[in-house]
């Protein structure tokens, strides 16, 4: 009698392991696919999809800016202008997976002027006038063809306006 009231016990432990077991295989199961899931939505993340960007370092910036052919269109103001070429370099920029600002200056007479900037990871924020691809000092209060950085052997005239930078709006 001993051994079948044992032998019960036993089907019952092996009814309740099976149990168990299927339980967890269930959950294993659950797992593998919720882990297939979050590597698919990694390979999405990592991919990019226009979502995710980098700052640059500097070099990063100017390397960019060189190979860029923006700065190679001409200005016009009907149909081509600063606002144009920001945004051209701001979204040739994305297709390069680099974070980059568009920036709305204003002017005293209620015009103004649009360049981009880039937060570097070794310079911090920089501005560049996307047109001649050179860096600008920007400040509030200083006239902007003071705050662009030339390339030697050039240098900016003082314009008939007055481009004193009144604010700036950097939008990522």
């Amino acid at each position: 009698m001993a051994t079948e009231a044992a032998w019960a016990e036993t089907r019952r432990n092996l009814a309740a392991a099976e149990i168990a077991l299927e339980t967890v295989g269930g959950q294993a199961n659950s797992l593998e696919v919720a882990l297939g899931n979050l590597e698919v939505n990694y390979d999405r993340l990592v991919a990019g999809y226009g979502y995710v960007y980098r700052d640059p370092t500097y070099e990063m910036v100017t390397t960019f800016l060189a190979d860029d052919n923006t700065s190679a269109r001409s200005y016009d103001i009907d149909s081509y202008k600063c606002t144009d070429f920001s945004a051209d370099v701001k979204a040739n920029a994305s297709e390069e997976g680099i974070r980059c600002a568009y920036v709305n200056i204003d002017y005293p007479a209620g015009n103004g002027h649009a360049i981009v900037a880039f937060n570097t990871t070794d310079e911090g924020l920089v501005f560049f006038e996307p047109q001649t691809d050179e860096e600008v000092n920007l400040r509030v209060n200083r006239r902007f063809y003071e705050s662009v950085i030339p390339r030697s052997g050039y240098y900016y005239l003082e314009p008939e306006h007055d481009d004193t930078v009144l604010r700036f709006t950097v939008i990522w």
